[in-house]
């Protein structure tokens, strides 16, 4: 047993705490009994689909295993004997799209964790990454008269910055970078990347083309692209994303937050034609595009040569073309940078130590 004590959790385990143990262990959390036999695994994507279904960080792994239990899959952890072979092991694993498999012994306790790649190959490769940073920021003005949003300082770094070396961290080495307004300033400042053993390429625009009319240069990739807004600060996991993709089998992956949208009047509640209450400048809650998004070849495809095209454009193309469309969660730190008040609130978090350099 020594040494699996690291990946288990009980039911009273706060999602807040939950995550920390998941990101320490590979993306999966164990639930044992007091005897150490599997009750239930939670990965990653188990928390984010909860935290869209209505749960907070302040619920507990009882409530997340409820909903569990509600949704669609097996009724029971998916585990194997010790004594059974690698062929067998791999069957699971690819039957039930999985990462992770708890290895148990006669008695149902764990005894060991095996993990697709220890086992195969898993097929998953650091994805080529685009990153959007072609507008001009007319909302920072005058910040960005001289200067491209992206390369607005944040402490002592570019916001671009920020983004290119979360994606480092993530294993992507192959970053594109779609410019126009003010480009050879971010050429010049990240030129080819390869004294960061990264491959950087540059699409420049010569008319705005939107959030996704510059993927149309990336159809022959030969697999997903991630595709950044360039004014975003965050810490999201791109790892944890991508496993994400490739567990739902989606052609398109929406980086989504939820956030509370404040309405400045009194907002009326009928019962038919009777006033039955006015709430004062209630706040809506609402799930937001979180602009970062993987995209797979297929729908690439679909973007024009030329023109201006949006990534709700392509979300609505791959919908009503019956693709699957994921919401991935961010439960990370994540901040678009569209004003000068966030502007002013992304340094003060930097500085704060509330987000990752």
């Amino acid at each position: 047993m020594s040494g699996m004590e690291k990946y288990f959790c009980s039911h009273g385990m706060p999602l807040r705490d939950l995550l920390g143990v998941i990101d320490h262990c590979e993306g999966i959390s164990l639930v044992v009994d007091e005897d150490r036999r599997l009750l239930a695994t939670i990965t990653d994507g188990d928390v984010r689909r909860g935290m869209l279904s209505g749960l907070t960080l302040d619920d507990d792994v009882g409530s997340l295993l409820k909903y569990k239990a509600r949704a669609p899959g097996p009724d029971r952890p998916i585990s194997a004997n010790v004594g059974s072979s690698t062929e067998e092991r791999l069957a699971l694993l690819a039957e039930y799209r999985l990462r992770h498999l708890p290895i148990i012994d006669e008695r149902g306790r764990v005894i060991g964790l095996d993990r697709l790649d220890d086992v195969a190959t898993s097929g998953i490769e650091p994805a080529n990454a685009v990153v959007m940073v072609g507008g001009q920021g007319d909302r920072m003005r005058p910040l960005t008269y001289d200067t491209p949003k992206p390369m607005l300082p944040i402490g002592d770094k570019p916001i671009m910055s920020y983004i290119i070396d979360n994606l480092k961290r993530s294993g992507v080495r192959r970053i594109s970078l779609a410019t126009r307004y003010k480009g050879d300033q971010v050429r010049e400042f990240f030129g080819d990347g390869a004294d960061q053993g990264l491959d950087i390429q540059y699409v420049e625009e010569s008319e705005p083309r939107g959030t996704a009319g510059a993927l149309s240069s990336f159809a022959d990739v030969g697999g997903p692209v991630l595709v950044v807004n360039g004014d975003i600060l965050t810490d999201v996991d791109f790892r944890a994303m991508f496993t994400y993709h490739e567990e739902h089998s989606a052609a398109l992956t929406i980086g989504l937050r939820k956030c509370e949208i404040p309405v400045p009047y009194g907002v009326v509640e009928m019962d038919g034609w009777a006033v039955s209450g006015i709430v004062e400048k209630p706040c809506i809650p609402a799930v937001i595009n979180a602009g970062i998004y993987i995209v797979e070849p297929e729908l690439i495809s679909t973007v024009p040569k030329i023109g201006r095209f949006d990534m709700t454009e392509l979300a609505e193309t791959a919908i009503q073309n019956g693709h699957v469309v994921a919401g991935f969660f961010i439960h990370e730190y994540w901040i678009d940078i569209g004003s000068h008040e966030d502007y002013q609130q992304a340094e003060h978090d930097i500085r704060s130590g509330k987000v990752g350099g």
